[in-house]
């Protein structure tokens, strides 16, 4: 009889599985997502795939092994990453379909152009000419107290840039 790297008998074998299997998920675009599953005893080396295509491990795939827990980071997921991931610990493995959602823009201002805009002198200290959407837009400023539209803009559209950049659980108010 042979004996394994443990020195039992290679007959009593503890079966390997996977307690805790990989789960269908749907992630939005530019988003991160963690595949997570389960072994059901540690130390076992897994290997990652996305539609029978091996993975390796580097900026899009963070792979990730504690004791019987196995996981996957994806970063900054695209619409191209929709597929079947797998683990597999030697001739066992697990699936699940992964669905991307496109973003969709939101949208402040009317998508076509809108006739120019005449104003008249009232007793506003400020009188604005231009299309409907650029009028749109300067209230919403005024309306939200904001006075430099451009600059705090700006910076929002950083910190929802780093937010999603660094792949944590972090919410951005707007």
């Amino acid at each position: 009889q042979e004996e394994g790297p443990a020195g039992r008998d290679e007959n009593h074998r503890p079966h390997l599985s996977f307690k805790q299997k990989l789960k269908n998920q749907e992630a939005v675009e530019e988003s991160c997502l963690t595949l997570h599953c389960e072994l059901s005893k540690p130390g076992v080396e897994v290997e990652w795939r996305r539609d029978a295509q091996l993975l390796k491990e580097g900026e899009k795939y963070q792979m990730k092994r504690e004791g019987r827990v196995a996981e996957m980071l994806i970063s900054n997921v695209a619409l191209a990453d929709a597929g079947e991931y797998s683990c597999f610990a030697g001739a066992v493995g697990t699936s699940a379909d992964i669905k991307v959602r496109a973003i969709t823009p939101l949208q402040l201002a009317p998508s076509k152009p809108v006739p120019q805009v005449e104003t008249h002198e009232a007793q506003a200290p400020t009188s604005v000419t231009g299309t409907a959407s650029f009028v749109e837009s300067i209230s919403l400023w005024e309306t939200y107290n904001l006075t430099e539209p451009a600059t705090r803009l700006q910076e929002r559209r950083q910190s929802s840039l780093l937010a999603v950049s660094s792949c944590e659980k972090v919410w951005v108010l707007f």
